[in-house]
């Protein structure tokens, strides 16, 4: 009766798409960051160990949007590593920045520009902004896919990896940074 009453909660589960929803991390003090998140899925696939696949979703109710909104800023959402081993973009010998990662969302009109990378001389994280976030709608999933390329020197070790929520007042040339939060949502220890 017990594994019966299991398998039926699991399909239950299952059929309503219920999705594990954290709380931890300094996102949950902040009125204005995503109300839910999941946790951060990462995949390596055996036959395309060159890559890593992120995958988070994430939601703001009402009363978080509506404070968000008030800000009038921006939002961002970011994957951060404590090291260099995973790349969305890179710079190469001549200057030229390439995107060799890539990425896949259901937020509106993103964009990745201005992503911070350590071998562009910032910090080691993907960016993903929403420069009209009056786009955003309460009570909808939010999904980010993240693509990156992974460093064969590194392969074998560990890092920690944050996804964070960022936000920065509208200014010029799109960034106020008298009016500048961040909070992490989700902490963990990745294999590189």
């Amino acid at each position: 009766m017990k594994r019966l009453l299991a398998l039926l909660i699991g399909l239950l589960l299952i059929a309503v798409g219920i999705q594990q929803v954290i709380a931890d991390g300094s996102c949950t003090d902040c009125n204005w960051a995503p109300s839910s998140w999941t946790s951060v899925s990462v995949i390596i696939y055996p036959d395309s160990p060159n890559y890593a696949e992120t995958q988070q979703s994430f939601v703001w109710y009402y009363e978080n949007l509506e404070a968000f909104l008030a800000l009038d800023a921006y939002y961002q959402y970011e994957i951060r590593r404590d090291r260099d081993v995973w790349d969305y973009m890179i710079q190469e010998e001549t200057g030229q920045i390439v995107v060799i990662g890539s990425y896949w969302t259901t937020l509106p009109n993103p964009t990745d520009m201005w992503t911070e990378e350590a071998d562009l001389g910032g910090d080691e994280e993907f960016e993903l902004k929403i420069l009209s976030p009056e786009d955003l709608s309460p009570d909808t999933w939010y999904v980010v896919y993240v693509e990156f390329w992974r460093d064969p020197e590194d392969r074998g070790t560990t890092f920690t990896l944050w996804s964070e929520s960022e936000y920065c007042g509208r200014g010029w040339p799109f960034c106020d940074f008298g009016r500048l939060d961040w909070c992490t949502m989700t902490e963990q220890t990745e294999g590189a």
